[in-house]
């Protein structure tokens, strides 16, 4: 406005400093806070409406302003620019919010449902360790039938099953009940011992079912190279990526039934970075599905059918990839796959995670 009105000789009159006074600076004002607060969830409160009104006002009062018709034209050309970049934010700003409101929606009933499963378990499990008891004294008993022993055995393996489960949410519910503030605590971590504690808390469903209901089991190779094993992070977090991949890895092995399945957990530094690459000889992931595998809900496995046991939720890597990007400030990508159908027997799949040593530093707080 100084500037057009320096150019077309406008004098200073009390009328036009009124306008710089008491319409400008504030409408720059808020059009400052309209932008911090689209970058937030917004409150209650209408910027946009606020900011278009004060622009209105601006217009109303250089219509009373004695200047060249050219130069207003200009000043009202640039004020419905300003009002288009505002309306443009504000719409940003809603769909961001909507999202973000979308996911909230979303992992509300999945904390519930954890905490349930929590609950159940600390419920329940005593009343698996005494029924599993019984099942043991009575393969002591004499008088029983072959097939029934036989019966009493496979109910034994199974409650060896759920076991491990207890066990695996043993290990996440001490990881939260060692954090404060859940997303910013920091623990100490020995990324081989964590990935030691949850494969053998998870052996027993680490196999591969053939379809003559034999099992053999997953072999999962873990190599940390130099001084990429003691990090600083959040272990419930980090524990929630590790596991997420691996029950991706055998869901994707056992579609298969590969006969030779192994996982593979490379760990080392780069450039400054925290390197994990996560890679197993299952199904692969098709070209067509190289994007929708990190959307919410999405999910290759049958309904129903052959497979359909293997169908999840599909969210594990939507919440894996949230993990890294928004606590660690890091990236995941799909590396490199083969899909297994275009190449019998050759399919595997890896994902890269780049992770700032800075964050995972002691003395960072991000």
């Amino acid at each position: 406005i100084k500037e057009a009105s320096t150019r077309e000789s406008i004098k200073e009159t009390l009328a036009f400093v009124s306008l710089i006074e008491d319409f400008v600076t504030p409408t720059l004002e808020e059009l400052e806070d309209f932008k911090d607060e689209t970058k937030e969830l917004p409150k209650q409160v209408f910027h946009e409406e606020k900011a278009q009104s004060s622009i209105n006002q601006i217009k109303n009062h250089l219509k009373k302003i004695s200047m060249d018709p050219d130069g207003r034209s200009q000043l009202f050309d640039k004020l419905n620019s300003v009002s288009k970049e505002i309306v443009n934010a504000s719409k940003v700003s809603k769909d961001e919010t909507a999202e973000l409101m979308n996911t909230l929606d979303m992992y509300r009933p999945l904390s519930t449902l954890g905490i349930s499963t929590l609950a159940f378990d600390h419920e329940i499990g005593p009343k698996l360790t005494i029924v599993n008891t019984y099942l043991k004294n009575l393969t002591e008993e004499k008088k029983l039938s072959k097939d029934s022993l036989n019966d009493i055995f496979t109910a034994i393996e199974k409650m060896k099953e759920v076991q491990s489960w207890r066990e695996f949410l043993d290990i996440f519910a001490d990881a939260l009940s060692n954090t404060a503030k859940a997303r910013k605590a920091k623990d100490p971590i020995n990324l081989r011992e964590l990935l030691k504690e949850l494969t053998e808390s998870l052996k027993p469903v680490l196999v591969v079912r053939t379809k003559n209901s034999e099992k053999t089991p997953i072999h999962v190779d873990v190599s940390i190279i130099g001084n990429a094993n003691n990090q600083f992070g959040n272990k419930a977090s980090l524990l929630s990526v590790f596991t997420n991949l691996l029950l991706n890895s055998i869901k994707s092995l056992r579609f298969v039934e590969r006969k030779k399945p192994v996982i593979k957990i490379n760990i080392w530094t780069e450039l400054r970075h925290l390197m994990i690459e996560f890679t197993d000889n299952g199904n692969g992931v098709p070209d067509e599905n190289d994007k929708k595998i990190w959307k919410p809900f999405f999910t290759s496995y049958p309904k129903t059918g052959p497979k359909s046991e293997l169908r999840g939720m599909g969210l594990g890597l939507t919440i894996t990839r949230e993990i890294i990007s928004e606590q660690y400030f890091g990236d995941i990508i799909l590396d490199k796959t083969q899909y297994d159908k275009e190449e019998p027997g050759k399919g595997f799949a890896t994902f890269l995670i780049s992770i700032p040593l800075n964050v995972l530093a002691k003395n960072n707080d991000s």
